[in-house]
């Protein structure tokens, strides 16, 4: 180091020796310390109060700092003037820091200077201090002669002003604050160096270290940052700032004060950022502890992702930590907080990269399986949502996710089986179930039972539409009888939308019964209403090609191209192709539909040849047998069915006869004779059509008193068994029974139209007893695709969706289940 930095340094620490002339003439001096007298006589005779003392010490440091000058002139005698104003630059250095000795500059002349640069204290002689002179430009003046002082703007509190004027009335050096000072803005600019309000905030901190919290008490945060301010450059340096900031978390312990808990914890993570200490990570922790039900909890944690430096160590403390479980499940809650599935799995990727060590925590799995879960409800397509689970993938290679995303996986298949609704999937919906599935529920035990139905039930599906064609039997042989009954009705639902020849083994499946046969009937209603004429003919030539036909079959098709209101036998080109199928069977029931379907006059002639056909022919031209004729194209009555056909069509085997279903417990009603029945032991006789000149729909019931009622066969349907005129259709029949639904001693009438494709009209009624009569109370009335089945308080057939219906009687009323 060179003799003039030496020299310097001496100068800036001891500066006696700058204001002591060589030759003897001392001034007034107070450099061996600031005697109180002597600064009192000084600034007496000056006339210098404390309020102007301040101001001269602030131009000063202000002017060191910028480029204004200090221009100082004393109402001192000319003899006096140089020793008085050495004496008084002497005391405000004595006050200046040590950065600012170093740059200081003062001279006392009588006329203005050119060229000052170096110089920011200049004393005048009274009277010669120009304040209107070009080298006058905003200086700080402060002519103590004529008592004229401008430029000054000392607003705010100084605690360093302060400071230095009680330290001057007491007559204690600054030396210790002043290398206190030092050492605090080590490595700042120069410039930094220069800032009084750098010395206002090391005031408070230099007299917090001496015991005194009036400075932190009355603005903490303004002190934290002043504090955080000067530990950001070589911290190293500075380990009793450091210290005071530790001291200061441990007193706080928390952010308690909800005005300033944000910008406290904010300095806090910043100061982790220099350096990371315990007490920093536990005041956050006690911090996120105390507000852990309150909005601020989540502020507080985004400030903390902010820095890595200190988001890593606090996660990782929580994450192994059981005291702080409620901390990590409400800031993940929190985290995970989304209603989409892909968002969620998004969320899992991003707190994976930053903090792969919670992928431990049996709390983070139990969360993101719950909230993947709850999304998978709420999304608006949950197949599509459940695949995004399944093809998720970990960013973070470090992670093992794969125990994890097995329990996530087994539970989606658990909340899709819960959610799926087996009336409304799709073959679609079917194989992305297949793809989904784990295969390990059988390995889980649920208490659910309806889980493990539908879980296989979605398995035997999916082989259905995915395996090559097996037995239907086979597939269905691991449900039991209600879920492979249930299971049909599903394959009906699911192939409404997806009818096609790929799919003609199927809808067997679908109408298979459990003997191993199939409910033709039923099946050819499905199709007339789910498929056009095209699709049912390619039907009917692929089970003729594929099948080994029955009676069945053959009875059910024949009623079908009969009877049904859409029968392609109405449509030219069907009915043309069907012509042209050649198998005998099929050719036989083509000829019996051919006959029965008829006009009477083609009847009549394929029924007595040619020649009696002409002889009557002209008979009837020549107008004499008209009885003959009305009575042969008429044909006879067939008292054994409802539809007309000739006597021949109409015999049956008593083979035939025994192949009809049971309709047990129902009997058929012959509408000549009435229907009987016991209420309270009372006979009731029920005629059908009586009521009604055509013989239409009413009924009439007539008591033990032989009062009647009349009533009519009514239903909320846009079809009906009954004409217009109310009269029962052509191929319909009118069943009864009874059945006690309630167990209450008086049986339910129930009363079923019932056609030869198994399109049903079902009413059920209950007797009740007005003053002394007998009436009937209606309590149901719906259409279906199938005989009535009744059990206990049920009644079950197949509605017109193919859907099996049920209505529980419950509290005197019919509900669906």
């Amino acid at each position: 180091m060179s003799e003039k930095k030496i020299e310097q340094q001496v100068y800036t620490r001891e500066p006696g020796g700058i204001f002591h002339s060589g030759d003897g003439d001392v001034p007034i001096t107070i450099s061996e310390g600031l005697d109180q007298a002597r600064m009192n006589d000084l600034l007496l005779e000056l006339g210098i109060t404390e309020s102007q003392f301040k101001q001269l010490l602030f131009a000063v440091i202000s002017s060191i700092a910028g480029k204004k000058k200090v221009y100082i002139s004393l109402n001192v005698e000319l003899h006096h003037y140089t020793k008085v104003a050495a004496a008084l630059l002497e005391l405000l250095y004595h006050f200046l820091p040590h950065s600012h000795r170093r740059c200081f500059g003062a001279m006392t002349y009588t006329s203005e200077p050119e060229g000052i640069n170096d110089v920011h204290v200049l004393f005048f002689e009274p009277g010669t201090l120009n304040d209107h002179g070009r080298s006058m430009e905003e200086p700080y003046i402060f002519d103590f002669a004529n008592q004229k002082f401008s430029g000054i703007d000392l607003v705010g509190q100084h605690e360093y002003l302060n400071f230095a004027w009680e330290q001057l009335l007491v007559g204690h050096r600054l030396d210790e604050f002043f290398e206190f000072a030092e050492k605090a803005l080590f490595s700042f600019t120069e410039e930094d160096q220069l800032q009084l309000k750098n010395y206002d905030q090391l005031t408070a901190i230099y007299q917090t270290l001496n015991g005194s919290e009036d400075y932190y008490r009355q603005n903490k945060l303004s002190f934290l940052y002043s504090l955080l301010n000067f530990l950001k450059v070589e911290k190293a340096v500075k380990e009793d700032l450091e210290k005071l900031w530790l001291q200061i978390l441990k007193e706080e312990k928390a952010a308690v004060e909800v005005e300033t808990a944000i910008d406290f914890i904010k300095a806090v993570v910043e100061f982790n950022q220099i350096s990371l200490h315990d007490k920093g990570l536990e005041f956050i922790l006690n911090t996120l502890d105390y507000y852990n039900h309150n909005p601020i909890f989540h502020e507080v944690m985004k400030i903390v992702e902010e820095s890595i430096e200190t988001y890593e160590p606090l996660m990782e403390f929580i994450t192994l930590h059981p005291d702080y479980t409620q901390i990590l499940e409400n800031y993940l809650t929190e985290k995970f907080n989304h209603t989409r599935v892909e968002d969620i799995l998004s969320a899992i990727n991003q707190l994976l990269l930053t903090v792969p060590f919670v992928a431990k925590n049996k709390g983070f799995q139990a969360l993101i399986i719950k909230r993947t879960s709850q999304a998978l409800v709420d999304s608006s397509d949950i197949f599509i949502a459940a695949r995004a689970v399944k093809e998720f993938k970990v960013t973070n290679q470090d992670v093992d996710f794969s125990k994890i995303k097995e329990m996530m996986m087994i539970s989606t298949e658990l909340t899709l089986l819960k959610a799926i609704d087996l009336n409304n999937v799709t073959v679609k919906d079917i194989g992305i179930f297949a793809y989904l599935s784990t295969g390990r529920l059988h390995v889980k035990e649920s208490k659910d039972k309806l889980i493990i139905r539908k879980s296989k039930m979605m398995e035997v599906l999916h082989e259905l539409f995915n395996s090559p064609v097996v037995s239907v039997e086979l597939l269905l042989q691991p449900l039991s009888l209600d879920s492979r009954e249930e299971l049909r009705n599903v394959l009906k639902n699911v192939l409404r939308s997806h009818l096609s020849e790929k799919y003609f083994q199927h809808l067997l499946a679908a109408f298979n019964e459990e003997d191993g046969s199939f409910h033709y009937p039923q099946l050819f209603a499905y199709l007339s209403k789910h498929a056009d004429d095209n699709l049912v003919l390619a039907f009917i030539k692929w089970t003729d090609k594929n099948l080994q036909l029955d009676y069945h079959y053959h009875r059910a098709l024949k009623n079908y191209l009969k009877t049904h209101p859409r029968s392609i036998w109405k449509n030219k080109n069907t009915k043309k192709e069907l012509q042209q199928i050649s198998t005998v069977s099929f050719r036989k029931v083509v000829k019996e539909v051919q006959n029965e379907s008829a006009s009477p006059i083609v009847k009549f002639f394929n029924r007595y040849g040619i020649n009696l056909s002409i002889v009557l022919l002209i008979i009837l031209v020549a107008g004499s047998g008209v009885y003959l004729g009305y009575g042969l194209l008429a044909g006879e009555k067939d008292g054994d069915t409802d539809s007309k056909t000739s006597t021949v069509a109409a015999k049956e085997t008593e083979e035939t006869k025994n192949q009809k279903p049971s309709l047990d417990p129902f009997k058929r009603w012959d509408v000549d004779n009435p229907y009987v029945f016991n209420v309270d032991g009372q006979q009731q006789l029920m005629v059908f059509g009586q009521a009604n000149p055509t013989g239409g729909k009413s009924l009439v019931l007539t008591d033990s008193k032989k009062t009647e009622t009349s009533f009519d066969l009514v239903m909320d349907s846009e079809v009906s068994p009954f004409d217009e005129k109310g009269v029962l259709k052509e191929g319909f029949s009118l069943f009864h029974t009874e059945h006690d639904f309630d167990q209450n001693g008086n049986s339910e009438v129930v009363i079923m139209a019932l056609n030869q494709t198994f399109e049903s009209f079902v009413w059920v009624y209950s007797p009740i007893s007005k003053k002394g009569r007998i009436g009937l109370q209606a309590n149901l009335a719906i259409k279906g695709m199938s005989d009535a089945k009744l059990v206990d308080n049920t009644l079950t057939l197949l509605g017109e969706n193919g859907q099996s219906e049920t209505y529980a009687f419950v509290n005197q009323e019919f509900v669906k289940q």
